[in-house]
């Protein structure tokens, strides 16, 4: 299920010295899609460098309120010219913050309700930043109402503001302010909004999200905003990310196709999603509509020329659908691809149950979360169920036993004993391990 950042600044300098690496970045964290904020003209112009560059970036233009003393006349027209860009998705970022204090309060509302005005003349949403405001920021938008509606980012007021927005048409987005361990009331929001009111937003390279906090923040990093309002609110996370992405897509009108994709390509290889079923929290495993195999197969095939290695994963274990992967593996032995599984060792069906010749490559997620050595019950795949140390074991001896090329791989996640992973892939069953970061998915 493809993600989407609502709201990210690539045109920052720590982030634009790299762009191409952070949205290679982005893609293998399967970020399908990302909107660049633009906070003044000049800015706005390279946000839309950025949208006509690269097409899974869209950008907005506005005026920043930390610069309302610069919104005049003539700032005015160039944003009204440069929103005419079919990339440029709304007007922002536009509102009031107060959070320094209010000596610059006229500016500000005078700015925003000029912003307003536009916004509503060019048929085009808004994106408000508010800090501490919101009396200010309600009686603007009833004075100059925006038909387009649009989103109150990086939202950080009360549950009775965040209703105030909704009841005026407007999403709520929710960054990495969401994961921090005293975050409590934010959390309480995000738990309580109706999903079709939620949007996920880095603000990067702001307030990266635990387990990055203090770090540079990048969209890739959009995943752990999702995951934890997925723990908040006890649902399946994929539940999340469809509902964010389609609320993003109803704000900014993005085209973009009304299937998530399936595939992740990098270079000549590709991981296929053959599996959705995910759940944060075992109580909450509810069924949901699965990848079919003509959609997969059609993802494949749509994939462009040069692919060569394909590799089955998913939200959750491939083998929970042992029928679909012997499908799928025969159909890329077929077109001559080579196959690989990605597999917690933890589903109900065994390796044993698959023909030796359907895969060239299993690679298996070992999440090791605890201090005992050696691993006796550890859960094993973190975020794909816990199952015993005996039946991860079980299923890597017969992978052993086929001629396969077998490895064993660990995710960068909070509480993950990397080491310890290390340890028992290369001593232990003289494997190949692979270290990898949250935004790798093979």
């Amino acid at each position: 299920m493809g993600i989407i950042d609502s709201h990210t600044h690539l045109t920052d300098q720590r982030l634009h010295s790299q762009v191409e690496a952070v949205i290679h970045r982005a893609r293998l964290a399967n970020i399908e899609h990302m909107v660049t904020i633009g906070d003044g003209p000049q800015d706005g112009q390279q946000a839309l460098e950025l949208a006509r560059r690269f097409e899974n970036v869209s950008c907005t233009i506005g005026a920043h309120p930390h610069h309302a003393s610069r919104c005049d006349d003539a700032a005015l027209k160039a944003i009204r010219k440069s929103t005419q860009a079919a990339e440029v998705v709304a007007v922002g970022e536009i509102g009031l913050d107060y959070y320094y204090g209010r000596d610059y309060a006229e500016a500000q509302k005078d700015a925003l309700l000029r912003q307003l005005e536009l916004a509503a003349q060019i048929g085009k949403p808004v994106v408000i930043h508010c800090r501490e405001a919101f009396d200010d920021l309600f009686a603007a938008l009833d004075r100059q109402p925006v038909p387009k509606r649009g989103i109150v980012h990086c939202f950080t007021g009360t549950l009775d503001e965040a209703r105030e927005c909704v009841k005026r048409g407007f999403k709520v987005g929710f960054t990495g302010v969401v994961t921090f361990d005293k975050a409590e009331d934010i959390q309480e929001i995000a738990a309580a909004m109706r999903l079709e009111d939620l949007l996920i937003e880095t603000d990067a390279p702001y307030l990266a999200p635990n387990p990055k906090r203090g770090k540079t923040n990048e969209p890739a990093l959009t995943y752990f905003v999702a995951r934890r309002i997925a723990e908040l609110r006890k649902i399946p996370l994929v539940e999340v990310i469809e509902a964010a992405r389609r609320n993003t897509i109803e704000i900014y009108a993005l085209n973009l196709p009304s299937q998530s994709p399936l595939l992740i390509r990098d270079g000549s290889r590709a991981w296929l999603c053959a599996v959705y079923y995910h759940a944060v929290i075992p109580q909450s495993r509810r069924a949901l509509t699965e990848p079919a195999l003509d959609a997969l197969l059609a993802a494949i095939d749509g994939a462009g020329p040069g692919l060569e290695e394909v590799w089955l994963g998913g939200y959750a274990d491939p083998l929970h659908r042992p029928g679909l992967v012997a499908e799928l593996a025969q159909a890329l032995k077929q077109r001559g691809l080579r196959t690989g599984l990605i597999t917690s060792g933890m589903a109900e069906t065994q390796l044993s149950a698959l023909e030796p010749d359907w895969l060239d490559q299993v690679r298996f997620q070992l999440m090791i979360n605890g201090d005992r050595k050696p691993f006796p019950e550890c859960p094993v795949a973190a975020d794909m169920g816990v199952g015993t140390w005996e039946s991860f074991a079980s299923n890597l001896h017969c992978a052993m036993e086929r001629p396969w090329e077998v490895s064993i791989q660990s995710f960068e996640l909070p509480g993950a004993k990397i080491n310890a992973a290390r340890h028992t892939a290369e001593r232990q069953f003289k494997l190949d391990f692979h270290e990898m970061t949250h935004c790798q998915r093979f």
